[in-house]
């Protein structure tokens, strides 16, 4: 069972919000307004986000057959169609519209994604892959992998910073990576982060960069609960 950690997005003005295991909702911006289900929508999912044509994403879902996959990716409508209705809201895919599914094969299960200048990166427990959007009716986003044995510990134990994206993996220790493979990080103390780290609570983990110096720091529990960091100095 992993704890129940919030997918946070935009699409405009409007926030996307999904708990993990849980539907996607919608907050129009409107302080008297809840934020409400987002119609048609898959209503288990592992992580979503929302993508630079304005199709919300969402990884670990429901597919189309109506069985939950751990290992499927399914998107909505763009924002830029022309058939009338509310991209967001329409996800089964026709000729009339841009919406999709797509099952990964490396991996058991999704973890999370991270958009860069050029793409969106996801992660499976075991692998990362690189998501372009594709202007073929047939294909809309293509996924490639990228490399293995290096998944992600968990959805927010990824940063990525003027095209340059860190991540934490369970049992390895820390991936970048600008293009061609991830590179694994040099880390005195990788070891301890590898013995000591609580892999039942890797979902809480969390990665950020900071910009005053340059750093990223890395969050980690050994105990139930976020108690140890590591963080490297891209600059130095």
């Amino acid at each position: 069972y992993q704890p129940r950690v919030w997918s946070l997005d935009n699409i405009g003005q409007f926030l996307v919000a999904s708990p993990l295991g849980g539907g996607i909702y919608l907050w129009d911006l409107n302080t008297s307004n809840r934020a409400s289900l987002i119609p048609n929508a898959p209503l288990r999912n592992d992580y979503v986000t929302v993508t630079e044509e304005g199709s919300i994403m969402t990884l670990g879902t429901i597919d189309t057959d109506g069985n939950y996959n751990p290992m499927a990716i399914r998107w909505s409508d763009i924002r830029t169609s022309l058939n009338g209705t509310i991209p967001w809201e329409t996800w089964l895919a026709a000729p009339s519209n841009a919406s999709g599914e797509y099952n990964l094969q490396v991996g058991s299960y999704l973890v999370g994604a991270k958009k860069t200048k050029s793409g969106i990166m996801v992660w499976s427990d075991t692998a990362v892959f690189f998501s372009q959007f594709v202007a073929d009716p047939s294909i809309i986003y293509s996924f490639d992998l990228i490399s293995t044995g290096c998944g992600l510990a968990g959805p927010n134990a990824c940063v990525e910073k003027d095209g340059l994206v860190f991540w934490m993996t369970l049992n390895v220790g820390f991936h970048s990576f600008d293009s061609g493979s991830p590179e694994l990080m040099d880390c005195p103390v990788r070891k301890f982060f590898v013995d000591n780290i609580n892999t039942l609570q890797a979902y809480k983990c969390w990665a950020t960069y900071d910009t005053a110096f340059d750093g990223v720091t890395f969050a980690y529990p050994v105990g139930t609960e976020i108690d140890r960091y590591i963080r490297v100095d891209i600059k130095e």
